[in-house]
């Protein structure tokens, strides 16, 4: 099947702004609207919008990669370089680096809402009797009570603004220009880090702050420590720890960890410099924290790479961090 070029217009992304839907699946919806839209790549790994990038020939990495300039051709393949932007960004924002806490880490469920407000819920485990046992015939069950929030969740903008002109950046190739592009997905990944272990220390605004554990000696990190962290963990297993640098290389200086014949140990925290010195989080990362997202958004002001002014263009995401189980994460301070 050859690929055709389909129409596309600036709406798509008000659309997906005010929806809910993405920018990819609009475009996919349009493809199978006008006949252009091959199922047989589709099941190849290649969307519709990888398709209609080939029908303007357009590449984004390679030796023949295209320059910036070469989407300002038409109006249509405009349109594409912004989501190429988000794509870039996107995939930025999920490399892991190794000994780094990530989102992956931290995150148990993301949710995805249209607008700025989020009523979230909460599951109480320690006023209800939430283990479950054998009844006899008339005996009652036990309860686990699930509200919202007293308060919600609001979400804010986290991102970056790009320096550069059109004119400066118009002869970059385009794997050039979005290798930038990752590197800024990549650092608003650790914003957004930073905001959910602030989330997890002091709490979504609900009263529901990390509870601290001492060290048994102040000052100073001992394998007793980490075992009395991991015990304090009644309805759930931390399976991560997340510290600052200092505590990670205290980690693992451990004897205990040195010893490869010693006792099996948590892997070393993963580093995040937003951690209070000298504490170390344990967390269930399947049950602590829940991300809210602004769905359908671009992640970078299309009305501004559209009429090529790009200098000064923000790359953001609207999102904000709920707890979902208070217990799930634990602090030790040493």
């Amino acid at each position: 099947m050859k690929l055709e070029r389909i129409s596309l217009s600036r709406e798509m992304f008000d659309e997906a702004r005010e929806t809910g839907i993405s920018f990819k699946e609009i475009l996919e919806r349009e493809a199978k609207k006008q006949g252009k839209f091959s199922e047989d790549l589709a099941a190849k790994g290649m969307d519709a919008f990888a398709q209609q990038l080939a029908a303007y020939d357009l590449k984004l990495s390679g030796a023949h990669a295209s320059l910036v300039e070469d989407f300002f051709k038409t109006n249509d393949s405009r349109l594409l370089f912004v989501e190429t932007i988000n794509e870039f960004v996107r995939l930025g924002m999920q490399e892991q680096l190794e000994s780094f806490a990530s989102l992956q880490d931290i995150v148990a469920t993301r949710t995805g809402i249209v607008g700025s407000v989020y009523q979230g819920a909460e599951v109480d485990l320690d006023t209800s009797n939430a283990t479950a046992f054998r009844v006899g015939e008339r005996g009652s069950f036990p309860k686990v009570t699930i509200n919202f929030k007293d308060k919600a969740i609001t979400l804010y903008k986290i991102g970056y603004q790009i320096e550069g002109t059109y004119e400066a950046i118009r002869r970059m190739r385009t794997n050039v220009f979005g290798t930038a592009m990752k590197v800024i997905g990549r650092n608003l990944a650790q914003s957004k880090i930073a905001v959910a272990i602030d989330v997890l220390i002091n709490g979504d605004g609900n009263g529901n702050p990390i509870q601290s554990i001492n060290a048994q000696q102040s000052g100073v990190l001992t394998y007793s420590d980490i075992v009395n962290l991991e015990e304090s963990f009644e309805d759930f297993a931390p399976n991560i720890l997340i510290s600052d640098t200092s505590m990670r290389v205290a980690y693992r200086n451990l004897p205990e960890y040195k010893d490869a014949n010693g006792p099996t140990m948590m892997d070393a925290p993963k580093k995040c410099k937003v951690v209070p010195s000298g504490c170390i989080i344990a967390l269930d990362n399947r049950a602590a924290l829940e991300e809210v997202y602004e769905k359908g958004a671009s992640l970078v002001e299309y009305d501004k790479i559209i009429t090529q002014q790009i200098e000064n263009a923000v790359v953001s995401e609207v999102c904000g961090f709920a707890k979902l189980f208070t217990n799930a994460s634990k602090m030790l301070v040493v």
